[in-house]
């Protein structure tokens, strides 16, 4: 709720209530304690609501301005929270579908324990091109980026699409510690792709791109700190951080400044299988009663039925009612992580939605559903049913707006699905200090 003029520029606590500042205006969040016990579905929801905002908590120096377009601080909180409690909702409904215990299903975190652990999250929004990473088995300390296989900045440059002056961000998770103190552990560095000679001159971009030591030769600046770098012909381009810890999860951002607004490139997290806290022991931890309280704005039960995330906000309906959520959709490595709980509530699985969802011009949209169904989608922020529009080829988005989606079978409806796609206006805000991503 908005309060009146007296609590201008007020923080702090209220009757119960939390108030804080969002966008240059007072905000009054309210705080729901649910009547137990609570259903195992509104339990699951609040878990993923949980894991989600904790990854969002660890990673936040750099996801805090790392969405193009966006300012630092709410919307960029609020647009990391709707693609990625999507893509975990969906993870969830997809595995039981496929009959997976939930005892069999990781890398979650228990409510009321301040843990982190990776999934494949969206952890930045932009038109630059896409930097691919992978892991190795027989690697375990490193991630690797496999297009670049020479050690030139040219040869990096080239490799990835990129030009002088470019910033890389390597991300890296190590889960060295993350059963014995409750969470795995994230790390960053950023490499400018400008070779600069002791007397400040630019450098020649055959120079070569690491030193022997595993160090970038000639920086402009010196941010790499306890990474090292090597580039092997066949794996491409490895980091890792202080050597001996285990990569779980990594990723590669790219960043330019032009016109005085930073443009990014679109990263998920790459990860390898973690036994974490399974989504079974999350779920009985919080049935023996423990962190009863939420806040309604973050951790919020989704059970608001074909509304959206996407502000971050979700309406206070009755947290007992058991209804079915609404969803947001992010996308994955080969185009979409979609939202939506079709699989959990509904015989016909939840469509999904694909395309960048940051462009500058227009953008090419993709929907995909189960054998034989119709999915019908609207764009002007309306669920749709059957009479809303047909799905039949790739459409175009030139402006931005949020498209929302459901399959239908046999005369039995999906959940919806929805994603935001955001044409992008501005660069971002960027923290003090080293710029960039």
């Amino acid at each position: 709720m908005k309060t009146g003029f007296w609590l201008k520029g007020g923080k702090g606590k209220l009757a119960g209530a939390t108030v804080y500042q969002q966008n240059g205006e007072t905000v009054m969040r309210e705080v729901v304690s649910p009547t137990n016990p609570k259903t195992e579905k509104q339990i699951i929801q609040r878990i993923v609501m949980h894991t989600v905002m904790q990854s969002y908590s660890k990673m936040k120096d750099i996801c805090d301005h790392s969405f193009e377009g966006l300012k630092k601080g709410q919307p960029t909180m609020a647009y990391f929270m709707s693609q990625n409690v999507g893509f975990l909702r969906q993870k969830v409904a997809e595995q039981q579908a496929q009959g997976v215990a939930f005892d069999a299903m990781y890398n979650f975190v228990p409510l009321g324990l301040k843990g982190f652990t990776p999934n494949q999250y969206q952890v930045s929004m932009g038109s630059l091109p896409r930097v691919d990473c992978t892991l190795h088995s027989d690697d375990e300390a490193k991630g690797f980026v496999p297009a670049v296989k020479a050690n030139t900045y040219k040869a990096v440059i080239d490799a990835l699409g990129l030009q002088r002056g470019d910033q890389l961000t390597f991300l890296m998770i190590d889960g060295n510690s993350s059963r014995s103190f409750g969470q795995c552990n994230f790390h960053f560095c950023r490499v400018i792709l400008d070779p600069t000679n002791s007397d400040h001159s630019q450098a020649a971009l055959s120079s070569a791109f690491l030193d022997g030591e595993g160090k970038v030769n000639l920086p402009s600046v010196r941010n790499e700190g306890n990474f090292t770098f090597a580039i092997d012909s066949t794996k491409g381009l490895s980091f890792t951080y202080n050597g001996s810890l285990t990569c779980v999860a990594c990723a590669v951002i790219v960043s330019r400044k032009m016109n005085d607004k930073w443009l990014r490139s679109t990263a998920y997290l790459t990860y390898a299988f973690a036994e974490e806290y399974s989504l079974g022991e999350c779920i009985d931890a919080a049935q023996s009663g423990s962190n009863s309280q939420i806040y309604a704005a973050n951790d919020a039960y989704l059970n608001n039925a074909g509304q959206s995330g996407g502000a971050g906000h979700t309406d206070l309906t009755d947290p007992n009612s058991g209804n079915g959520g609404g969803s947001n959709s992010g996308g994955n490595s080969g185009g979409s992580n979609s939202g939506g709980t079709g699989s959990i509530t509904s015989g016909v699985a939840a469509p999904t939605i694909g395309g960048e969802g940051a462009f500058t011009t227009s953008t090419q949209v993709t929907m995909s559903g189960p054998d034989g169904a119709e999915i019908h989608y609207t764009t002007d922020g309306s669920t749709p049913t059957a009479s809303s529009t047909l799905y039949t080829e790739a459409i175009t988005v030139s402006s931005s707006v949020t498209l929302k989606a459901i399959a239908i079978k046999d005369g039995q409806s999906s959940e919806v699905t929805t994603k935001q796609f955001v044409k992008n206006t501005s660069g971002g805000d960027d923290p003090s200090g080293f710029e960039g991503a």
